[in-house]
């Protein structure tokens, strides 16, 4: 649900905050075409879609204007990551707008997309306005400048300000539009257009973040316990070790030197890392096992259904399991990425026989690879983990206790 703003009319601060604003492009020629009836229709259903992304990430909607919704991300509530999710939103708008597009496109006569601008900035948050319509907003600079860029973008572009960018580059592409002068402002401001997120995201924090490195002092007991934990388990006694501590001390950075030492290591020369990172906008059913078994075998997160099951065909087949054998695996891994869910709502197959299907082939898969060589699992952030997930790294840890596997 949207985060209540009400309790925070009568208060007021400073703070960082990301922008959004989102646009309808050619609102009048669309007003002027259709009735106005079924303009407010598709309006609404307009906004409900823009919402609905704004919220799944964590934004609060400030208010629609005309055609156009302003959202914010940082007020009233804020996020490490505002500026990421605000991106993440964006991109979510432009995809809901290409669902709404096909539906209204027979009675819109015109196509329907949106453009979009995002900046990062210091504003002032609290209530505005007078008497009982006062209502939670903000207001700043950073407002104007993400407005000014949302007139700027074409149709299905988003534009995103300097420090939107600098936040945001380890997790998307962008391209650099150079130094533009943005109505209404002195100077050139330089802009970047959205263009997706990255394959393989780079650190956003620590000093890798910034291209430096240091070495680290200390930890060396904790580091000899994973380098011992992790000898063991290659000997064939399953090891799970769990890396806890408060945020910012350091257990990012721990696990960074725990694997270079592994990679510069003999001992562990056979091992096989297979990493994925849970992400605190939420993972969807299976996300985090999806994003293990994508590492695996080299799926991009941009693959369509055709080149995901070739990939995992062909990484099935390399473990040495039968074309027959990997036929029946390949719906229970189909539903894992999220390409079986319309034939699963068409089939017979229960819920508890689908997990199970899962897990056995999941099982199947890792029995097959330690066969082969010792795995060293890494899931970072796993608080943030789906609940399907940890059932299956609960599976994984319980029934191959006695084999090559580190968790």
């Amino acid at each position: 649900p949207a985060p209540a703003a009400k309790a925070l009319v009568g208060e007021a601060d400073r703070r960082i905050v990301t922008v959004l604003f989102a646009d309808l492009s050619g609102f009048t020629t669309l007003s002027e075409q259709l009735d106005p009836e079924v303009m407010r229709a598709l309006q609404n259903e307009l906004f409900e879609e823009l919402t609905s992304a704004v919220q799944q990430f964590g934004g609060f909607v400030d208010k629609f204007i005309g055609d156009a919704l302003l959202a914010l991300f940082g007020a009233p509530y804020a996020h490490e990551d505002d500026p990421e999710r605000a991106l993440r939103a964006a991109l979510a708008m432009l995809e809901q707008t290409a669902r709404l597009d096909a539906r209204w496109r027979e009675r819109a006569g015109l196509q329907l997309t949106l453009h979009l601008g995002v900046n990062t900035g210091p504003v002032v948050a609290g209530g505005f306005g007078a008497g009982g319509a006062k209502s939670y907003s903000v207001t700043g600079d950073a407002v104007n400048t993400a407005q000014r860029l949302q007139s700027l973008a074409r149709a299905g572009e988003v534009l995103v300000g300097p420090t939107t960018y600098r936040l945001a580059r380890h997790a998307f592409a962008f391209e650099s539009m150079g130094e533009v002068a943005l109505k209404g402002k002195s100077g050139q401001h330089p802009v970047h257009r959205l263009i997706g997120p990255l394959d393989a995201p780079r650190e956003a924090r620590g000093l890798e973040a910034l291209g430096l490195s240091a070495p680290l002092i200390g930890r060396d007991i904790e580091l000899s316990r994973m380098l011992e934990c992790l000898e063991r388990a290659v000997a064939g006694d399953a090891h799970v070790v769990r890396l806890i501590g408060d945020a910012g001390i350091g257990k990012s950075r721990l696990l960074r030197e725990f694997l270079a030492r592994v990679e510069d290591d003999e001992r562990f020369c056979s091992v096989l890392v297979r990493r994925t990172a849970c992400s605190a906008t939420g993972e969807q059913h299976f996300g985090a096992l999806g994003a293990i078994l994508r590492s695996a075998y080299g799926i991009a997160p941009k693959d369509g259904a055709t080149a995901t099951r070739e990939k995992l065909a062909a990484g099935i087949a390399e473990l040495g399991i039968s074309p027959s054998e990997g036929a029946e695996l390949m719906p229970s891994l189909d539903h894992v990425f999220g390409l079986g869910a319309a034939e699963f709502e068409q089939s017979q197959v229960e819920p508890e026989q689908l997990m199970r299907q899962i897990h056995f082939a999941v099982r199947i898969l890792f029995e097959r690879r330690l066969a082969r060589a010792p795995i060293l699992l890494v899931v970072e952030d796993l608080h943030w983990a789906d609940a399907a997930s940890l059932e299956v790294l609960r599976l994984l840890a319980d029934r191959l206790d006695r084999s090559r596997l580190m968790i």
